[in-house]
């Protein structure tokens, strides 16, 4: 069930709007993007990382189904190709690990001991030095079964599906190997505009991880907008500056309304329907 966004922190005008939309992010990361990010944009590129089956707690459903936007998605588990295959017709699906090097990787499919048809939808996939020998259970209640799964790095990737050079979302669940992913990103190639990253708490090995991946955002000049219990919400400072402008811009129209007799207040979404060209 996703979060309420007012009980998130997201923006108070927010907090009283219902919504016609059926939002299917975990915590709505796809509202933060339709809403606050790109306001009613219609025709963007997404990229999906950890689809699960493209459509349950689904980042970028909405954006597709509803704005017409299109993209990649990749999803480590066999078995949730057909779902995807089936619900996402508008976009490329890879089935596969993202990793350093395009080969066939031997690894431990890690699931959820009390589910061993895999039908969970979380799962990790580690190396066969990280995860012990197969059947192995975890202190977590995990346990490991061996499988073979195809390894792609990221930029080949994005340039066999023809992505554009600016990829207005980016979603990334990979639980716990986001790091890799981010470092095989062609950042002088290609700009992301918006990211969620969802963070897994790992102890000391989180706090390390979310570190590294913070400074090489900074340095690719990202700035984190906000906090979403464990997912970081980044945009690139381009649109940060574009997202400013335009709640500058709200707030004057609202001044100016608000003089006039029998203004009753409300959100003025003033950009909706914009073509994504502006954000490029």
């Amino acid at each position: 069930m996703p979060v309420p966004l007012w009980a998130l922190g997201f923006p108070a005008t927010w907090k009283d709007q219902v919504s016609p939309l059926p939002w299917t992010g975990q915590l709505q990361q796809d509202r933060w993007v339709i809403e606050h990010v790109y306001p009613g944009l219609r025709g963007g590129y997404f990229f999906e990382a950890g689809a699960v089956d493209g459509r349950e707690l689904s980042n970028t459903w909405v954006l597709e189904k509803e704005y017409g936007w299109r993209g990649l998605l990749v999803e480590a588990r066999r078995e949730a190709e057909a779902s995807l295959r089936h619900y996402r017709k508008g976009s490329s699906i890879e089935i596969a690990l993202l990793g350093e090097n395009d080969q066939e990787e031997n690894v431990l499919h890690v699931a959820p001991m009390w589910n061993h048809d895999n039908t969970n939808t979380t799962a990790k996939f580690l190396p066969l030095a990280e995860s012990g020998p197969e059947g192995t259970f975890h202190p977590s209640g995990w346990v490991s079964t061996g499988e073979v799964h195809r390894t792609r790095r990221l930029d080949r990737l994005l340039d066999e599906v023809g992505a554009p050079e600016f990829i207005h979302y980016f979603s990334l669940d990979v639980e716990g190997f986001e790091w890799d992913v981010l470092q095989t990103f062609p950042w002088e190639t290609r700009r992301i505009g918006a990211l969620s990253i969802e963070h897994v708490d790992s102890g000391n090995v989180h706090f390390v991880e979310e570190a590294r991946i913070s400074e090489l955002l900074l340095r690719h000049g990202y700035v984190r907008e906000r906090v979403l219990m464990q997912d970081s919400l980044w945009v690139h400072r381009t649109v940060a500056q574009q997202m400013q402008d335009r709640e500058v811009e709200s707030k004057r129209r609202r001044r100016g309304r608000a003089r006039r007799p029998g203004f009753a207040g409300g959100s003025d979404w003033s950009s909706r329907g914009e073509d994504h060209d502006r954000y490029l």
